[in-house]
């Protein structure tokens, strides 16, 4: 490390990585997974250690899970700042870019503890580090101050489970979905138009059917055994008596 003049580079230089414990590689290693909180925290620490040391015309050209050491308080130590040199290609957004991509490592180690760190599509967080590794740098944020402070506004925001990802205040113009459990599909449905006609056919020759029944059986209840017809008042002679033999029967 040459011509240190950061504080947060100094402190590092003189208390030594070896004496704050686990770079964050081996955390991760050793199974340790930041949940959505933790992940914002320690990017927003991680920016504002960039943000002093590119005040100080410090960049760092390799950030990467080797070089950011946890502290035992919860706080973070970055090793591997260097001034730029002429001709360096290394631009503070070179900076941004890599830290917008460790964070979006961090976020994906976190997706797989059981889901608890898991970013939804709609988390404003989603939008903070993609921001930050476009491939223009010209689209990236100015300032690792700029990125911190989107970083840590879009970790205010509350995420819920759940096709929405965010929750909006009560008594605001939000709407909610609301989906009807899905009716059971008719027999009938999927049938090609053939198949429905040949149906219908069948449906109205039960029905005629049925009415040709109905009719004959009010006729044999109307018309008595005897050729007589049945009356309010009670039975009366048939205009049209049956013949002999068939009365007989």
């Amino acid at each position: 490390m040459s011509r240190p003049s950061s504080s947060v580079v100094r402190e590092f230089q003189e208390i030594g990585p070896w004496a704050v414990g686990r770079s964050l590689r081996e955390a991760l290693a050793e199974g340790e997974r930041p949940d959505r909180a933790t992940l914002v925290d320690w990017g927003g620490q991680l920016l504002e250690i960039l943000a002093e040391a590119h005040a100080e015309g410090l960049l760092h050209r390799h950030l990467t899970e080797d070089e950011v050491f946890l502290v035992p308080e919860g706080r973070l130590l970055l090793l591997g700042f260097e001034p730029p040199e002429p001709g360096d290609p290394h631009t503070v957004q070179s900076d941004l870019y890599a830290a917008g991509c460790l964070l979006r490592r961090l976020a994906f180690a976190a997706s797989l503890r059981g889901g608890r760190g898991r970013l939804g599509p709609r988390d404003p967080l989603v939008k903070v580090l993609a921001r930050a590794t476009f491939a223009n740098p010209a689209a990236r944020y100015e300032s690792a101050a700029e990125m911190a402070a989107a970083l840590r506004e879009a970790g205010r925001a509350v995420v819920a489970s759940g096709p929405r990802s965010l929750d909006r205040p009560r008594g605001t113009d939000s709407r909610v979905a609301e989906f009807s459990p899905r009716r059971p599909a008719s027999p009938r449905q999927g049938q090609n138009p053939e198949e429905r006609e040949l149906w219908h056919a069948l449906v109205l020759l039960v029905a005629s059917l049925l009415l040709m029944a109905l009719v004959l059986t009010t006729g044999w209840l109307l018309l008595g055994r005897d050729g007589t017809l049945a009356r309010p008042g009670g039975l009366l002679p048939s205009p049209h008596p049956l013949p002999p033999a068939a009365a007989a029967r």
